[in-house]
């Protein structure tokens, strides 16, 4: 097959991260790749030499004239390609492909974000109301975003969730019977969305009991420098570090004693999924979606209520205090690096493609 993968950009990002590593899994299988971006800046993952990356950026400020000459491009680079299937990730690019495609190519999107919070105006509306019924298919995370569409468009759709990739897992695991660190860790950008604030409160609540645990928080955001300060103002100073942006974060918090996440909402949780694949005894928001997804609750994690303080708190005590209870989550956490395979949820999509692409999903 000739395969288009259409994406904003290829800078860091989980959605980013996911179309290269397909990229390079759909090139080893035989088939002929072409990675389509709508900006100029070069890949920050890797691509198979053999894989064309091309870019429609437009060199124009101005929004309409930048659409015209970007859907220009586009279609010019389709026409030289002629794929089978163009992959759309984020369903603003199935817009852009429907104008863009040669007849014979077929157009499938992939959702990565969590549409119930999508900041969405009229006019973005309208357009996915006009178009996105034309595309051939679409992949979802979850089922829960897969129910925001319309029927017709839930019957031609399919539910692949994140995959984990080989760098996700640390190379060391940390057995439990390993004394695991005092230490409580955070992934994420420092953003209102991922309710820092509740943790560092929660935090705070567990600490009178738990003196001897420290908060770590790796990331960076606009809430930054308001995060620190009210660690300052409940006198957690000593106790919760800001570790910024890091490499290889999974190395880092491999032999934690206890992962965190605090969202409001989620599309998926690659924080959570890397997490539990270390085998580190998780605790999530029971937030849209994806963690609910990936916990069964009191069997490889604990889902609480969002924003719920006193609950957080209390789920932080029931694992510092009981090793048996979380060993029992260590264990179950990792049966994800299975069921969550990168290899296996490459042959979803793969799958998924083959049967776009020769008109089966009619």
């Amino acid at each position: 097959m000739n395969i288009s993968i259409l994406i904003s950009s290829l800078n860091r990002g989980g959605a980013e991260r996911v179309a290269a590593a397909l990229a390079n899994d759909f090139y080893q299988r035989g088939d002929n790749i072409t990675v389509i971006c709508l900006d100029k800046a070069p890949p920050s993952y890797s691509l198979n030499k053999n894989i064309q990356f091309l870019s429609v950026f437009p060199g124009e400020n101005k929004r309409i004239i930048s659409m015209v000459k970007r859907l220009f491009l586009l279609k010019k680079n389709l026409r030289q390609t002629q794929p089978d299937v163009v992959l759309c990730f984020s369903m603003k690019n199935v817009f852009y492909a429907l104008l863009a495609r040669p007849r014979k190519s077929r157009v499938i999107g992939s959702e990565r974000s969590n549409p119930y919070y999508a900041n969405k105006n009229m006019l973005i509306k309208l357009i996915e109301k006009l178009f996105l019924p034309l595309a051939n298919g679409y992949i979802f995370l979850t089922s829960e975003g897969k129910e925001y569409y319309s029927r017709a468009l839930q019957r031609k759709s399919t539910v692949i969730p994140n995959g984990l990739f080989a760098e996700d897992i640390p190379k060391k695991t940390v057995p439990f019977e390993t004394r695991r660190m005092n230490i409580i860790t955070a992934v994420g950008r420092l953003h209102p969305v991922k309710d820092h604030v509740t943790m560092i409160k929660a935090f705070k609540l567990f600490q009178e009991k738990h003196s001897n645990y420290k908060l770590k928080i790796y990331g960076d955001g606009i809430e930054s420098n308001k995060l620190k300060k009210l660690v300052q103002d409940l006198g957690l100073s000593e106790s919760v570090t800001f570790e910024g942006i890091v490499d290889n974060v999974v190395e880092h918090i491999a032999d934690s004693g206890m992962f965190i996440l605090t969202s409001k909402s989620e599309s998926w949780g690659n924080a959570l999924m890397e997490a539990l694949s270390c085998g580190i005894p998780s605790i999530s928001t029971d937030c849209d979606f994806g963690p609910r997804a990936m916990i069964e609750n009191e069997v490889n994690g604990l889902l609480v209520p969002v924003g719920d303080v006193e609950a957080i708190a209390r789920a932080m005590d029931r694992i510092a205090v009981n090793q048996e209870f979380a060993r029992n989550l260590s264990e179950n956490a990792l049966l994800i690096r299975k069921s969550h395979s990168s290899t296996k949820i490459a042959n979803r999509y793969y799958e998924f493609i083959k049967k776009i692409s020769t008109g089966l999903e009619r």
